[in-house]
């Protein structure tokens, strides 16, 4: 699952179809696309790309003042993936990703019904006090 908003010729949307190809280079799903924004890439065609599932959405009104980044969360939530792997259009995908599936698999269950959210290991602290807040 992979979300962007952008100009169909601009760098997010060059940067997305990088990932879509590799996903489709070197896995067997599919991969859902969730654009925030008004007008998609017209070559990301199914003849082009046959496991790619291109969802439209609207963007977060400028008024609710939040992150674009909290389309990753509402992303996740409208591919309604029973199993998925979350990337950011700057990140591709190499063999043996597919294996991350039946992981996940096994890390939710009935009984933990929790995802595996994205994590930042070297996330910054408040201003000025390096990573981990330190």
């Amino acid at each position: 699952v992979n979300y962007y908003a952008g100009i169909p010729d601009g760098k997010h949307a060059k940067m997305t179809e990088q990932l879509i190809r590799s996903v489709h280079l070197f896995s067997a799903a599919a991969v859902i696309v969730v654009h925030f924004g008004f007008a998609t890439v017209g070559s990301w065609d199914p003849e082009t790309f046959p496991r790619l599932v291109l969802l439209n959405a609207a963007p977060i009104p400028l008024e609710a003042q939040r992150s674009f980044n909290f389309n990753k969360l509402r992303a996740m939530l409208l591919s309604r993936a029973l199993v998925g792997i979350q990337l950011d259009s700057d990140q591709f995908v190499a063999p043996g990703v597919d294996a991350l599936f039946e992981r996940t698999r096994q890390e939710v269950t009935e009984e933990y019904s929790f995802p595996i959210l994205p994590a930042h290991f070297l996330d910054w602290g408040p201003s000025g006090q390096g990573p981990g807040g330190q």
